[in-house]
């Protein structure tokens, strides 16, 4: 009888291919691979691990485990993403079922840390890293647009032709000057909203945080619940540009978590226009808007005799807005992300040469930074006749000195020489041969070929 049993226990097992066990194969062998054996700080590298068994048949792995042996210089996250942090050797360590396996990574330097000046991080600045808190600048960046008149300003003309005064210009401009890595989308709602208030009754001279907070909360409530703005990334008020009372139209920036609420989601960045719409066009939004991405004023501001233009003169968007340079500057699109670090010398002490290429078109080297301070620094780029600087007169190379610590509208950037008198700086661009030194950083541009500017700087 006994043997019976035996027999029967034995063609259950055979049936359930076990002899006693869950019939899963048991992992012992494990394999950690990462995407590049070197990755320099800041960057990412991804982290696979393959489980075999005891044959070297796959293993599924289960609850695995990912670690690293210093924190302090790359971390990594459940799903193997590997941020590096800091330079130095690091191993990364995945674990399952009891094995565990390390793959060795080097990670290297920022090789333009000491360039990434530090700044303000609040409202706006040029220092890095770029406000958190500000307008994503890359990708596809959706704008809500609303429409409000008032009963002392009544619109004659539609909302559409109203949009017409930006757009599609200002979609233009930054899918330009992003080389392709930003995308303006506008959402309007093409209806006139009637404001509660006549224009008196907003305090627009001065206009306060306040007050435009509770402008801007005051037409989407207008525009009603039906209005989604779950996918927005901004709101722009664009009022009749007839509103005489309203002499210009600033940008909304708010420090983190003092914007405005729409149904449980926070905007802090935001735009609301005044009369200045119709003269400045689509350049009045890619100037406002640059604010909510975190530039600053670069003309002057404050004072009680401004000379208005007489720190960068006709060059960026965010000084002159109709000079014969409105492209951001070099530096500007670092700071945004449209211009990678690959892309930029970062000058020691000594000499140092590269071949830059206009800012105006993408691909090659944009920017030689020499650190100069713990804020300031010295840039070159290259600026040309090309896209919205096509009228430029003189092409070459333009120096300008970067402070970080300056607040906006106070000079946070002074185009080279600097000289107060001139409020365009159209000469400023080094022709081949010139040459200019400032803070004990010399510049001479040397020649110019197919291949581009050829800068030699010594400091």
């Amino acid at each position: 009888m006994r043997q019976i049993w035996v027999a029967v226990f034995a063609i259950i097992a055979a049936a359930c291919g076990t002899s006693g066990t869950s019939g899963e194969s048991e992992l012992t062998t494990l394999t950690v691979t990462l995407s590049a054996s070197s990755v320099q700080v800041g960057h990412t590298v991804t982290a696979t691990a393959v489980g075999l068994d005891a044959d070297g048949a796959p293993v599924t792995l289960a609850a695995l485990a990912w670690s690293t042996s210093r924190a302090d210089r790359a971390t990594v996250d459940a799903n193997g993403t590997v941020t590096a942090v800091a330079a130095g050797e690091v191993e990364i360590q995945a674990s399952s079922g009891g094995v565990t396996a390390t793959a060795a990574l080097t990670v290297a330097a920022d090789p333009v840390a000491a360039c990434k000046l530090p700044g303000v991080q609040l409202g706006v600045g040029l220092g890095f890293p770029r406000i958190a808190n500000r307008l994503r600048s890359t990708g596809d960046v959706r704008i809500k647009v609303l429409f409000v008149d008032f009963s002392d300003a009544v619109a004659t003309t539609t909302p559409e032709a109203t949009l017409a005064i930006i757009s599609p210009g200002a979609e233009q401009f930054y899918e330009a000057v992003s080389y392709g890595r930003m995308h303006m989308i506008f959402d309007p709602v093409y209806t006139w909203l009637r404001m509660s208030k006549p224009t008196s009754g907003y305090p627009w001279s001065p206009l306060t945080f306040n007050g435009q907070k509770a402008f801007i909360e005051e037409a989407i409530q207008l525009a009603g619940p039906s209005v989604d703005l779950s996918t927005s990334d901004s709101v722009v008020v664009l009022s009749n540009p007839d509103a005489t009372a309203f002499a210009y139209g600033p940008a909304f920036t708010a420090n983190a978590g003092d914007g405005f609420l729409v149904a449980g989601k926070r905007f802090d960045n935001a735009a609301t226009s005044g009369r200045d719409l119709a003269g400045w066009g689509p350049g009045w939004l890619n100037h406002e808007l640059g604010h909510t991405m975190a530039l600053a004023d670069l003309y002057e501001i404050g004072v009680a005799n401004p000379q208005t233009f007489h720190f960068t003169g006709d060059f960026s968007m965010m000084g002159n807005i109709l000079g014969a340079a409105p492209e951001y500057l070099g530096w500007e699109r670092w700071l945004l992300g449209w211009v990678d670090d690959d892309k930029v010398l970062c000058a020691a002490r000594g000499h140092s040469t590269a071949t830059l290429t206009p800012v105006e078109a993408p691909g090659g080297t944009k920017l030689v930074v020499v650190p100069t301070g713990a804020t300031t620094a010295v840039v070159i780029e290259s600026r040309h006749a090309l896209g919205y600087d096509h009228t430029l007169p003189n092409e070459g190379l333009l120096v300008y000195f970067v402070d970080t610590s300056i607040a906006t509208g106070q000079g946070i950037v002074k185009v080279l020489p600097i000289d107060n008198a001139d409020l365009h700086k159209l000469s400023a661009p080094l022709a081949v041969t010139q040459s200019l030194t400032y803070a004990d950083v010399t510049v001479t541009f040397t020649s110019q070929d197919t291949a581009g500017d050829h800068v030699d700087v010594s400091y």
